[in-house]
């Protein structure tokens, strides 16, 4: 590889602080007077032994196990605005597995299916660094590197994947404009995975965020779609079923 890096090119929210800092308070004075949907493992759900949110997916080596209701974090009343679900990933596959955001999908029998927001907004790439300040990551990860276009973000706290890692200008375009304004915050972004590679034997745990689910879906499934990072081949499908309320 060539000593440049592939960079991202992002804007600013067209709000300021100051506008911001009501917009969280109304968020929090809110939370005080409703609560989001409860989501728990679904009946047939294999659940996570001494806990009563968490449930698990096993395929090909892959273990990951999700959770509802979880969320602690600025906005406090999150889980009323979106469907955040924390997940760990656990890689005994033999190989590494890609972490993109449109393997990560919420589906429910009655048609809803959201796709996880990217939490940065990327809008193109260049070959020259975009001078950004570091993100301390708030999720735990070992084995793990991120994609190159999302070096800037974490500068010196997270490796970056060599091999090809191809951004998709039409995913970000696409999903990035489903956040509701003035989201997501410092701490959905840090607490978020980034898109990368978990090698064999590596371990991540953070947030995938999703749109509502809205008052009509009474259960869906988490599925991550398993794919070789090394030859970009499918080779299985990870599938959690939650239900709602």
């Amino acid at each position: 590889m060539t000593s440049r890096q592939i960079a991202p090119i992002w804007r600013q929210g067209p709000w300021g602080s100051g506008a911001l800092f009501l917009f969280l308070f109304g968020l929090a004075v809110i939370a005080g007077c409703a609560q989001g949907p409860e989501i728990r493992p679904a009946p047939e759900a294999r659940v996570v032994p001494g806990e009563e949110k968490g449930a698990i997916g096993l395929a090909d080596g892959v273990r990951m196990v999700a959770k509802g209701d979880t969320w602690s974090g600025r906005p406090a009343n999150l889980e009323e605005i979106l469907t955040p679900i924390e997940a760990t990933i656990e890689n005994r596959s033999g190989k590494p597995i890609q972490i993109r955001y449109n393997n990560f999908v919420l589906v429910s029998p009655a048609g809803f299916r959201s796709y996880a927001l990217p939490p940065h907004q990327i809008e193109a790439t260049t070959e020259e660094p975009v001078p950004t300040t570091p993100l301390t990551p708030g999720f735990f990860h070992r084995d793990f590197y991120v994609a190159p276009y999302h070096r800037p973000f974490y500068g010196p706290h997270l490796r970056t994947w060599s091999d090809p890692f191809f951004f998709d200008p039409l995913y970000y375009r696409r999903h990035y404009a489903r956040w509701p304004v003035e989201l997501p915050t410092d701490d959905m972004i840090r607490k978020a995975i980034p898109e990368g590679v978990l090698e064999d034997n590596g371990r991540v745990r953070g947030f995938f965020y999703f749109q509502d689910i809205g008052e009509d879906v009474s259960r869906f499934s988490v599925n991550a779609e398993l794919v070789n990072a090394e030859t970009g081949e499918t080779f299985g499908m990870v599938s959690i079923p939650f239900v709602v309320g």
